[in-house]
């Protein structure tokens, strides 16, 4: 008796384990879900550029990343050319923009720059080092100055997009470059 008992307790604590971890798995897949299609676009986007920047300098309102991310504004093939892109946050009227600029410098025709819309209703996109993680305070100063020197680009950066007076990012990402 005392063993059935014991059996029946064991079954049970397991089928509990079993649904608590179906559970955990549904909100994580429902999590990805829900988050916005630009979301995505912009993690993908920022992912190429610093993967193929060698160096990042601050600027006002942004950051600047030169090296070989560039790509063809036709079809989007990478062209391995020289490169600068700029994450720049535009205070405009109503409502702010965060812009990226590509600019092809060794190229010799006259349509070597595009400018688009990264997204809007956004304050700043801030990159600090991942090796040197603090907790972010879009409220603090110093944290809304990019925190990664100017120089080659650390093995790790987290990216914080800031939306204009809330205190909470929008977007947090870690990038492993190298």
């Amino acid at each position: 008796m005392l063993a059935a008992i014991v059996l029946a307790t064991l079954l049970t604590v397991a089928m509990l384990g079993v649904l608590k971890s179906m559970t955990h798995g549904r909100k994580v897949l429902l999590a990805d879900v829900k988050s916005e299609p630009w979301h995505t676009r912009l993690i993908d986007q920022l992912e190429w550029d610093l993967k193929n920047s060698r160096t990042i300098k601050p600027i006002p309102g942004g950051f600047e990343l030169t090296g070989y991310a560039g790509r063809d504004f036709s079809d989007g093939r990478p062209l391995h050319r020289a490169t600068t892109i700029q994450y720049v946050a535009m205070m405009t009227e109503q409502p702010p923009l965060l812009l990226r600029h590509e600019i092809h410098g060794d190229s010799l025709n006259l349509d070597n720059r595009a400018t688009e819309v990264v997204c809007i209703n956004v304050g700043r996109l801030v990159l600090l080092p991942a090796d040197e993680m603090r907790s972010f305070d879009p409220d603090n100063a110093s944290d809304l100055q990019n925190g990664v020197e100017n120089g080659p680009l650390p093995n790790r950066v987290t990216a914080f997009l800031v939306c204009n007076g809330d205190a909470t990012p929008l977007l947090q990402k870690t990038f492993y470059l190298r």
